[in-house]
């Protein structure tokens, strides 16, 4: 009967000991082969993720926009008018919003020639015809007028009642506690503008 050959320990160290250089040389391209397919699989991974998170969040911003345009359309067919606060407790039309910028830029040039000081009660007549064009000690040059198209009048320590009136208060802030529309500071390089408006009888601006 014939035996079949077996393979001895030794014959196995003697194969590993004569082509160990082969061997370690396989092992090393197939654990380098393994770790740069991990490094793909986790990058793909993260490149699905980023994916997926970008696109769900542009489906809630897109979801999002279309809330607000309701919303928008909403008021719009409602016939209401909503009116967001702004500095100084009032809302300018831009007519005010240009006069009084202009307003202001004058007293600031009348600052600068008169060593810091305001327009008093006694120097707002030469104020009003030197810087404003005035055409008395009260009225605007035409260039500046209302939504109506009538110049401004600016009037010491004045309570206004129609849109083309400004009150001048000198050593004043604006209030919105004051009926007037102002109170006083105590500072006498501090100024008050007010003016009238349909949707809020006062609006004030200031200097401070």
């Amino acid at each position: 009967m014939n035996e079949k050959p077996s393979i001895s320990l030794k014959q196995i160290k003697k194969t590993i000991s004569k082509h160990h250089s082969f061997i370690f040389i396989i092992v090393a391209c197939l654990g380098l082969a393994a770790v740069i397919y991990s490094l793909y699989d986790v990058m793909n991974m993260a490149d699905t993720n980023s994916v997926s998170t970008t696109s769900s969040i542009s489906g809630f911003d897109q979801a999002t926009i279309e809330k607000i345009k309701t919303l928008h359309v909403s008021s719009d067919t409602s016939g209401s008018k909503v009116n967001l606060p702004c500095p100084r407790q009032a809302i300018f039309t831009e007519q005010h919003i240009r006069c009084l910028d202009w307003f202001s830029s004058q007293l600031a040039d009348y600052r600068t020639a008169n060593n810091g000081n305001i327009p008093s009660s006694t120097t707002l007549c030469t104020f009003v015809k030197t810087y404003l064009d005035g055409t008395n000690c009260t009225t605007a040059s035409k260039k500046y007028t209302d939504d109506q198209g009538t110049p401004y009048t600016i009037q010491y320590h004045y309570t206004p009642k129609a849109s083309n009136e400004i009150g001048y208060w000198d050593s004043s802030l604006c209030s919105a506690q004051s009926a007037n529309g102002v109170t006083a500071s105590g500072d006498p390089h501090q100024y008050a503008l007010v003016t009238f408006q349909a949707d809020h009888p006062l609006v004030c601006v200031d200097n401070k």
